[in-house]
């Protein structure tokens, strides 16, 4: 049955790919720097999609952390797996031994002084062992908040960037608002019904293509926030998972230590 679920579990990995997103971030870099710069378009609702962009820069990095913390997960659970296999296999050989030797045994006062000690032993080993696990829950979660507040910091400073950003265009779309309304009132009045006419046109075009853009990102943008959720659901997974591979871990080295009637240190296994 052990054989069984390990077995299902490393389909479980081998089949699982986490979303390829750098060449969303490229193209959404390319489609950036040549499309959405509000200063270039000098449209007030261009700053619409300049914060867009950079919301989904940071689910692209928020993902791309997510999956760092999966493939150290995955990795700690296969090493799980190794030492699990290695402690049945070593209680394997010496139950074999031992029903070998079981008729060479004939100190009863001697056997009973090293079960004490192996007791003392196992006692001591489980205590470690729980020290260590306690640690490691510890680390891990200190990792997760670390991470966490250096994201909420660098959040919190381009925050002040995209302020002064919008200010400044702001100033520069009143600016050329105010340099159109002088030329207006300074050219003839057929020029100014024909350049009134071409700014229609222009405006509702740019309009329309500005839309269009917005509702690609959008989508662009609500696919990463579901890439994300399904990275979130199967870390949690894989979390769930580690737990009950690190408990038949335990069991596996009591079991060994129970055949053995000797510590694991004693027969050379290295936990």
């Amino acid at each position: 049955m052990m054989e069984s679920s390990n077995n299902n579990t490393q389909m479980s990995f081998s089949t699982y790919s986490p979303p390829k997103i750098k060449h969303d971030l490229k193209e959404s870099n390319k489609s950036t720097s040549q499309s959405t710069s509000p200063i270039k378009y000098k449209d007030p609702n261009g700053i619409e999609m300049f914060y867009l962009m950079q919301n989904k820069k940071n689910a692209i990095k928020e993902i791309e952390i997510i999956n760092n913390r999966i493939n150290q997960l995955v990795k700690t659970e296969e090493k799980a797996k190794k030492r699990i296999e290695i402690a049945q296999k070593k209680s394997e050989k010496i139950a074999k031994a031992k029903e070998r030797h079981a008729l060479d045994l004939k100190d009863k006062d001697l056997q009973k002084e090293i079960r004490k000690i192996e007791e003392e032993e196992i006692r001591k080993k489980s205590k470690e062992d729980k020290i260590r696990r306690v640690n490691n829950i510890k680390s891990y979660q200190e990792m997760i908040l670390r991470e966490r507040q250096i994201s909420a910091k660098e959040i919190k400073e381009k925050s002040k960037e995209y302020d002064a950003l919008h200010k400044h265009y702001k100033s520069v779309v009143e600016q050329q608002k105010n340099e159109k309304k002088i030329n207006r009132y300074t050219e003839a009045a057929n020029h100014k019904k024909q350049k009134g006419e071409k700014k229609v046109n222009y405006n509702q075009q740019l309009k329309e293509e500005y839309e269009k853009k917005i509702a690609a990102e959008k989508a662009a943008h609500l696919e990463l926030l579901s890439k994300k959720k399904e990275l979130e659901k199967y870390e949690s997974e894989v979390i769930n998972r580690l737990a009950h591979t690190e408990q038949t871990q335990i069991e596996a080295l009591k079991n060994l230590e129970a055949v053995a009637k000797v510590s694991l240190f004693q027969l050379g296994f290295r936990p």
